[in-house]
């Protein structure tokens, strides 16, 4: 990754404690980090453009039960949330 920041490359960097950030941000890199002032303006509404998308979000969220005898539960809640 050094290398490739050396020779102007693109990165996308997860850096859970800053100090990947702290160490090599650039004026013009993109932040997404909702506790950072630099941040871009994302929000995951902007993520969903069709009805589908929503349910993708959903069965991402509530799994199918691992019970056939819960599922129906389970159900209630994919519905609650899309």
């Amino acid at each position: 990754l050094f290398k490739s920041i050396i020779r102007g490359g693109k990165n996308i960097a997860l850096d859970p404690n800053g100090g990947f950030l702290k160490n090599f941000y650039r004026p013009g890199d993109v932040i997404l980090n909702a506790y950072d002032k630099r941040t871009e303006g994302w929000v995951f509404f902007n993520e969903i453009r069709r009805s589908y998308d929503y349910e993708r979000l959903v069965n991402s969220i509530v799994q199918e039960s691992p019970d056939m005898a819960t599922e129906e539960w389970f159900g209630y809640g994919r519905l609650i949330f899309s």
